[in-house]
């Protein structure tokens, strides 16, 4: 449970930055995700975080995170591939309504999630594999 104070500035927070990465090695995982006060799932704490239902890919209002290039990279791919993408509040409640999931960032581009906790999801998804394949 976290989130940065400016969501749209790429400012050092070293509270969260830190508590991420102690979780990150205790739970010996690639990546958290912050989770607001509110119980909505914001970003990585170094990624943005998509989900996907059907062909249809949810992901957290720009304003609440950090929007960065690769993000908005993959919008405008999935734009180009007619999938229709939600911006919204996610409540960490419905991920395990969700197929896949995946996070972004400039030095991972797109990567699938496996596991979120104990949610398993398709890293093989045919909207997935659209979005994370290269050119």
């Amino acid at each position: 449970f976290g989130e940065r104070e400016n969501p749209t500035a790429k400012i050092a927070n070293s509270t969260i930055r830190g508590l991420a990465n102690n979780k990150i090695i205790e739970d010996n995982v690639f990546e958290v995700l912050l989770i607001d006060s509110k119980n909505l799932i914001t970003e990585g704490s170094r990624s943005n975080v998509f989900f996907i239902k059907g062909n249809t890919i949810y992901t957290s209002k720009p304003q609440r995170i950090l929007s960065g290039i690769t993000r908005q990279n993959v919008i405008k791919k999935a734009l180009d591939n007619n999938i229709e993408i939600i911006e919204r509040d996610i409540k960490l409640n419905e991920i395990s309504n969700f197929d896949s999931a995946f996070l972004t960032s400039t030095s991972m581009q797109a990567l699938p999630i496996s596991k979120i906790d104990k949610f398993p999801f398709n890293v093989t998804n045919e909207t997935l594999l659209k979005l994370i394949q290269t050119k």
